[in-house]
C-alpha cells in the first residue's frame, strides 16, 4: 500500500509536459456498479390501509411515503363510508 502511493506521486521522466501535475487517479478508490432494480410493481397503499389495524396505520403511511397523517385519516374514513353505503 506504500509503495502504491509512493509512485503515484513520482514524476514521469517528460518534465517539460506534464511540469507540477500529479495523477491522483491511482488513488481513487473503485467503486462498484449499482445494479439497476427492475421496475417496482405498485402497491394500492389504500387497500393496505383499509385492511390494517389502526395501530398499524402511523408504520404502512411512513413505510409508503404518506407524511400528512391527519389527510390520511380523513381520506380513510370516506373511502370506509363510501363501501358501507355501496353495500
Amino acid at each position: 500500500q506504500q509503495d502504491n502511493i509512493l509512485e503515484a506521486f513520482k514524476r514521469s521522466g517528460d518534465a517539460d509536459e506534464d511540469a507540477g501535475e500529479l495523477d491522483f487517479s491511482v488513488l481513487l478508490k473503485k467503486r462498484n456498479k449499482k445494479k439497476l432494480e427492475g421496475p417496482k410493481e405498485e402497491v394500492d397503499v389504500w387497500e393496505i390501509l383499509k385492511a390494517a389495524k389502526p395501530c398499524d396505520y402511523e408504520k404502512i403511511a411512513f413505510q409508503y411515503g404518506i407524511t400528512d397523517l391527519r389527510g390520511m385519516l380523513t381520506r380513510l374514513k370516506k373511502m370506509k363510508a363510501e363501501s358501507k353505503k355501496s353495500d
